[in-house]
């Protein structure tokens, strides 16, 4: 156990979460996951730009993928994405396509092209009058909707259609079957700055002799329309979202977006050699003993397979990598690293056997350092005594009396006094009150920035007391989330406040975090759960379980 900080989360109402993943065209995500779960947490969020933690939408490590090869599509790699609808609309699983807010803006007049493959395994939940199944919005929020693509029940079969924000929905006169797997392809033509001259069209199942052409050869649309409007926002379209209607049940793969038809329309036979476009850490990492790191590539290439490799005598000879999770992923977690580790060498080979191509990542050199014993007594007693709270630098330099307390951005926070008359002194307490419908966290570091966080010897413990006091409590559905993690083994210690929401650097963060169902009547069955944070996959620090 190495902590170097307490995490303190309230969500009050919707948590809002905003992690600045994303991609340059083309993208293309073909779940190429290291391990099984939600498809926010398997191993593409960093690399394919998925977000979402919810059980609704997730991948099945090994389960393979849908075969498009029948509809002229390049073949598949990977594995797929299953959806599975509860009791209530989902809208939580989404794509961040776009790099940065204004990387499409509404006046540039571009053309985005987004496909993929889709199966309906029942018409469950299915009605006449349609259910959207995908939306494209704003690059920074889950709205407003630019246009959204709807399925419907049209006698025994299934028609898909496109619509945009506030328009009707135009139907493709193609009839799907439960089971028949389908290839779509919608647009969106951004024509100029007034919110209604847009135009979104939508393929279904397109001739496969267009595919990877240009634009003069492109097919005519199966449906388009203009009616309704789109997001005006300067922040232009940047999501993709996968939404989940009431009991769903459904298998999406082979995701890809562009600002041309080719892109996004391999053609079978397709064979593009394997290449390596970046390899994380840039740079090498150091760690201490009995903590473990996670490596990854960027790749290209048709169904390609990666394999991590280690060497331990300086690169001289190789081998496959052992233990740890993920070692023929593009993303790899170390096993538990120790001092007869330090100076073990990574690398990832990719392969493309339709042409037998290979690329090799950089040599990742990781340092394992031994772990100075923290001596057993006082690390920390805060009482705000000497009125340094944060804000600044933030509250420099740590020691027995004084953290470092960082916010995110929206949280009020103020110091509130009380004359203790008996020792003749003012008694302070921190107040916090998070912003309205949405959530804040608070972090109170206890190591300096570059000190070594408190490292427990054997029989060791370490005893945190956290005393409040709670007001304005919501009837149901609040809640509260406490934590211990360590940023020293491979995370990236925030240095300031105002980071977004939940967030917090979260990625390659460890420590235990306890979720609290903080309401005045108990919301769910488990009102109180512990979970354990091991080189976390996410920027998000608490806002995610």
């Amino acid at each position: 156990m190495k902590p170097n900080a307490i995490g303190l989360a309230g969500i009050f109402g919707i948590t809002l979460i905003l992690q600045a993943l994303g991609q340059t065209p083309p993208i293309e995500s073909q779940f190429m996951a290291s391990q099984s779960g939600p498809v926010g947490q398997v191993g593409v969020a960093a690399h394919e730009g998925w977000n979402g933690t919810a059980t609704n939408v997730f991948v099945e490590f090994g389960s393979g993928s849908l075969d498009g090869t029948l509809l002229g599509l390049v073949a598949s790699a990977g594995d797929k994405a299953e959806i599975r609808g509860g009791t209530e609309y989902v809208h939580s699983h989404y794509c961040l396509f776009a790099t940065a807010k204004g990387a499409y803006p509404p006046s540039t007049g571009t053309k985005l092209y987004f496909s993929f493959l889709y199966r309906f395994n029942s018409t469950s939940g299915l009605d006449p009058q349609g259910k959207v199944i995908a939306v494209v919005t704003r690059q920074n929020g889950s709205s407003p909707t630019n246009f959204s693509i709807q399925a419907r029940l049209s006698g025994n079969y299934i028609q898909l259609g496109i619509a945009k924000s506030n328009g009707i929905p135009v139907w493709v006169p193609k009839n799907i079957a439960v089971g028949e797997t389908v290839f779509v392809v919608a647009r969106q033509q951004m024509i100029g700055a007034t919110r209604s001259d847009d135009i979104v069209d939508l393929w279904v199942n397109p001739p496969p002799s267009t595919f990877g052409k240009s634009e003069d050869e492109i097919p005519t649309p199966d449906a388009s329309t203009s009616e309704g409007y789109e997001d005006g926002s300067s922040s232009g379209p940047g999501r993709f979202y996968l939404d989940v209607w009431p009991g769903a049940n459904a298998t999406f793969d082979e995701f890809r977006f562009s600002t041309n038809w080719a892109d996004v329309t391999p053609p079978v036979g397709t064979c593009v050699k394997a290449a390596i476009d970046f390899t994380l850490p840039t740079d090498n990492p150091t760690i201490s003993e009995g903590a473990l790191t996670m490596l990854s590539v960027i790749s290209r290439g048709t169904a390609r397979v990666h394999s991590w490799q280690e060497s331990r005598d300086n690169g001289i000879t190789w081998v496959n990598a052992s233990g740890g999770i993920g070692s023929f992923a593009s993303k790899y977690f170390t096993p538990l690293l120790s001092l007869a580790d330090n100076g073990i060498k990574y690398r990832c080979l990719v392969n493309v056997p339709c042409n037998n191509s290979w690329a090799t990542s950089s040599i990742i050199t990781v340092t394992v350092t031994q772990a100075v014993k923290t001596p057993t007594g006082l690390v920390l007693d805060e009482r705000w005594q000497d009125y340094e709270w944060g804000d600044t630098v933030p509250g420099y330099p740590v020691n027995t009396t004084n953290a470092a307390w960082l916010y995110s951005s929206g949280t009020s926070r103020y110091l509130y006094g009380n004359w203790d008359d008996e020792n003749q002194t003012t008694r302070y307490n921190l107040v916090l009150e998070p912003p309205q419908t949405s959530s804040m966290l608070v972090l109170a570091f206890f190591t300096d920035q570059d000190a070594p966080p408190i490292h427990l010897d054997v029989g060791k413990g370490l005893v945190t007391e956290f005393v409040f006091q709670a007001n304005g409590i919501a009837e149901s559905n609040g809640g509260l989330r406490l934590g211990l993690f360590n940023y020293a083994d491979g995370a990236t210690r925030p240095t300031a406040s105002g980071f977004s929401g939940s967030s917090g650097n979260g990625t390659m963060v460890n420590g235990f975090m306890v979720n609290i169902d903080f309401g005045k009547v108990f919301s769910i069955n488990s009102p109180i759960g512990l979970y354990y944070r091991a080189a976390l996959d996410s920027a998000n620090l608490m806002g995610t379980l």
